[in-house]
């Protein structure tokens, strides 16, 4: 891959996450239960896991285009 389709691939994974980002129905989820703290795993007891995985796959979303910038 050269550096033109890098930076090409770079920029469409940006305008990606920036759109998923303002759309509140794009549902964002991390998946790594193994760093799951007892507040999360209550969550999941609950049925709230989704709002928490969300709300988590949106901040790395946010931090990810901040290093992008």
């Amino acid at each position: 891959m050269d550096e033109q389709e890098l930076s090409n691939r770079l920029a469409t994974a940006k305008r990606v996450l920036e759109n998923a980002l303002e759309r509140d129905n794009f549902i964002f989820t991390v998946n790594d239960s193994s760093h799951r703290s007892a507040e999360e795993i209550g969550a999941y007891v609950t049925g709230q896991e989704h709002a928490i995985d969300n709300e988590k796959g949106r901040q790395i979303a946010r931090d990810i285009l901040k290093q992008m910038s």
